[in-house]
Formats: C-alpha cells, structure tokens, sequence
C-alpha cells in the first residue's frame, strides 16, 4: 500500500516539473523581431483582385439586366423578370411592318467599353486603397498608371491593367506590372445567345422568333419573352451562374 502511495506521490511531482517547465519554456523565450524584409501581407495582384472583383460583377450584374448600357440611348420600362428599370432596345424599327435593325452589331465591343466606363474610377480607387494599405506596413509605394482593357472571353470576363506599382523597403526594392483580374463568368456565352436572338429577329421573314426551338441549342439558358407595347421584352438566364440579360426588340409592327 505504502509502495502505491509513494509512485502516486513520484506521478504527480514528475508532472508539476513538467508543467512547471512548459510554462518556463513559453515565459522565458525571447519575443520573435519582425523580419523587416519580410513581403506585404498581400501582393499587389491579390489585392487588385480582392478589390476590384465586385466592382466587376456589379457591373455585369447591372449591365446585363438593362440590356448592355447602364444608360441606354434607346429604352424602355419595364419590370420584366426583374427590377423595373431602362431596359435598352437592340433591335430597333419605328416603322410598320418592317423587321428590326440591330442597333448594337458590335455588341462584345459595346458591353466591354460599358463595363471599362462602369469600373474606370474604382480601379483608380484601388489603387489608392493598395499605396494606403502598404503604407501602414512600412514599405513606400509608388504607381506608375498606365491603362486597362476589359475582355469578355469565355468563362470569365478579364481586366488587364498595365500599370506598374514600386515597393520600396530597408533599401529592397521590388515592381510589378500588366496585373490581371478575374472574373468567373458566363457573360461570353449569354452575349453569344442574345447576339443571336437579334440577328434571327433582324432577318426573320415572318416575324416569328420559336423560342422552344432555340433553347434546344441554348440548353444551358432559361429564355423567356414578354410582349409589351409593340416592344417584345427577352429574358436570359444562365442556369448554373443565375447571370442575366434583359434586353427589347421591336419590329413588325402591324397598326
């Protein structure tokens, strides 16, 4: 008995010294000096991309649901599927009886300059942003601005900026240009589907458009259409993504 006592008494010493070691260990080691060579916590690209990603899809969000303009020239009202908004026409014919005229023939061009002017102020904006961010982590950033271009390719829409950016430490001195931000999208394939939906519309010889016949193609789309005023409202809507595109015909009238 006094032999099981004793190893308890030899346990319970052997893990107060133990314990009392671990705590000397984490209390006594000196504090880690901060490596003053040490990278930014993100480099200039990851941070452009985290930026400027929303701005990007917030305009693709909003360019799509009003037809390929944030502003368009040629609209109409309407609630169709979505917020009431300017919904743009792209096909278009004030006189009776004649087909539509496609009034966006370069129409991948049209949304790329639209999404550049919708985004040109934030990607100054997160710029600016990234020399602050740096800044309050001790390294000295200069940019050189160049340009940018938005690309709608397919799956994703693709903004290159040529801009250069200076990142200046304890004499170290690093630079990085022509950055590219990503955008996971279907918006190539949606413009592809309205494209031809204007053109079947612009050429159709019996005003007709079998919209059953052409989702059989664009399987990968939820299309729909609205008659309203003269003024058939489209609908597309990329099933996996739920990215959409809003968007008038008028043609064919008959008084």
């Amino acid at each position: 008995m006094k032999n099981k006592r004793a190893q308890v008494t030899i346990f319970v010493i052997a893990g107060i010294l133990i314990v009392a070691l671990v705590l000397m260990f984490f209390l006594l080691r000196p504090e880690k000096e901060p490596d003053p060579d040490s990278k930014p916590q993100e480099n200039p690209g990851s941070f452009l991309q985290s930026c400027l990603k929303d701005s990007i899809r917030e305009a693709v969000d909003e360019i799509g649901i009003k037809g390929g303009s944030k502003n368009p020239s040629i609209s109409i009202l309407s609630n169709f599927r979505g917020p009431i908004t300017s919904v743009a026409y792209l096909c278009y014919q004030n006189e009776d009886f004649l087909s539509c005229v496609n009034q966006e023939p370069l129409l991948y061009k049209h949304l790329q300059e639209e999404i550049y002017d919708y985004i040109e102020e934030d990607v100054d904006a997160c710029f600016n942003l990234m020399v602050q961010s740096f800044d309050k982590q001790g390294y000295t950033v200069t940019v050189r601005a160049g340009d940018f271009s938005v690309n709608i390719i397919p799956k994703k829409v693709l903004v290159n900026i040529s801009h250069e950016v200076t990142i200046t430490k304890t004499g170290e001195v690093s630079r990085e240009k022509d950055f590219e931000v990503i955008l996971p999208s279907e918006f190539y394939e949606i413009t592809k589907a309205v494209q031809e939906i204007i053109n079947r519309e612009a050429t159709s010889v019996t005003c007709e458009f079998d919209i059953a016949g052409f989702q059989l193609l664009y399987h990968d789309f939820d299309i729909d259409k609205y008659s309203q005023a003269g003024t058939e409202i489209y609908y597309i809507e990329h099933k996996k993504t739920h990215e959409k595109f809003r968007f008038a015909v008028r043609g064919c009238i008959y008084p």
